[in-house]
Parts: C-alpha cells; structure tokens; sequence
C-alpha cells in the first residue's frame, strides 16, 4: 500500500492530473491482471513511457503493444519501454538504437524495410543519414503486434502458461494485501507524520544530555591527571 501511495504520487507528478493519473494506473493493474507482467513491473515501465513524453491517455496501449514484443523476446518489459521512449524523445533510431532492438531479437530492420520498401541492408544507412523517423518505429512495433504480426497476442498467450498463471495470481493477490494495506496505511500516516514532529523536539534535549555528560567526564578527567579524584 506504501509502495502504491508512492507510484500514484509520481503518475500524479507527471502527468500532472490526479484523476488522470488514478485512470491511467487503472489501466496498468488491469493490464497486470491480464497478462504475464506484474502491475510493479508494468507501472516503472508505464512511469518511464511517459517521462519520455507518451501520452497518459495512449500509454496503457503502447505498453499493451511493447508488453506483447517483450514477451516474445522474453526480454524485461521495462527496457523495451525504455528504447521506445528514447526513440520518441530522440524523434528517430541511432544505430546503436537498432543493434539493440535487434540483439534482443526484435526485427527492427526488416519492418523499416517494408515502410521504406528498400532491402534490409539499405535500412542503416537511412537510418544514419536520419531518413526514419518516431513515426515509422511506432508503425514497426504495431505491425508487429497487429493481427498477422510477429509477436501478435503473444502476451495472451504467455500468460496461459504455469509461469503466467502464477504471475496472474500474484497481481490478484498483491490487489488483496492493497484492500487490505490501503487503510492501515492511511490511518499510519498522521502517526508517522506526528512521530517526526516528537523526534525533532528530542534533538535539543540530546544536546543538552550529551553536553550534560560531556561536562562530567571533564571534571573526571582532570581529577586523573591532578591525581585527585573530585569529593
């Protein structure tokens, strides 16, 4: 429940609309509960996709099409996420860009050269004379999850597996301890809160006992090294 204040406070940051944020995070606990990923998992990836500029609105669909390719390529969700969001900040794909969609496994490549209609070998270097743009990525990566597309359904389908399942069932357990948490920690909140307020008053009152103590060893002190102890 902890952990949940402090996710709903970040959405709540970025995008800058409490209501908005609260839908958004809807979305993703649904999309927890649907597939093989964890809502934690799902919400540091959806937090990332928006930093980098996805729209509130559309990020629980771009995270729908990037879970369904990280599944496929069996590849931490949260990454995928990362170098889309690169992409679209960057406004087009590096080529270090394209070496790592294409090392974990996700043809990159060959769907630019299907929207370019060139040969796979002509996409790097229209990708280092900065010929593709955010537009023709995001175009990749729904054909590829589209109906007919490489990786189409593939959460889906991942998630009728015994790892799936269990994972299905840890996101519908972890939404019970939340019911459950959610009201212990907010009536823990204004304890805590006062708790700190209790501790800084004890501050002085240290000093005041450490300064205490510090003036008798002082005193013991010095009677040692006079070689007379103190009536």
């Amino acid at each position: 429940a902890a952990d949940f204040e402090q996710t709903k406070a970040a959405f709540r940051t970025l995008i800058g609309d409490a209501a908005k944020a609260e839908d958004t995070l809807a979305q993703l606990r649904q999309l927890g509960a649907e597939t093989p990923f964890e809502f934690p998992e799902l919400a540091d990836a959806g937090r990332k996709l928006i930093a980098f500029g996805e729209g509130a609105d559309t990020v629980a669909a771009t995270l729908r099409r990037i879970g369904d390719i990280s599944a496929g390529v069996q590849a931490p969700i949260n990454e995928i996420a990362e170098l889309y969001g690169k992409a679209r900040v960057q406004g087009r794909l590096f080529g270090e860009d394209i070496n790592q969609l294409t090392n974990r496994g996700i043809p990159i490549i060959q769907e630019l050269a299907r929207q370019f209609g060139v040969s796979d070998s002509q996409v790097k270097q229209l990708v280092t004379d900065g010929k593709e743009g955010f537009h023709q990525v995001e175009q990749a990566f729904v054909s590829l999850t589209s109906e007919g597309g490489k990786f189409a359904g593939m959460m889906d389908a991942q998630s009728k597996t015994t790892s799936g399942l269990f994972s299905t069932l840890k996101d519908g357990f972890n939404e019970v301890l939340l019911a459950l948490g959610t009201p212990i920690n907010d009536a823990l909140r204004p304890l805590v809160a006062e708790a700190i307020g209790m501790v800084s008053k004890l501050a002085p009152l240290a000093q005041k006992a450490g300064e205490a103590v510090r003036d008798t060893l002082n005193v013991v002190v010095a009677a040692f090294r006079g070689g007379q102890l103190p009536d």
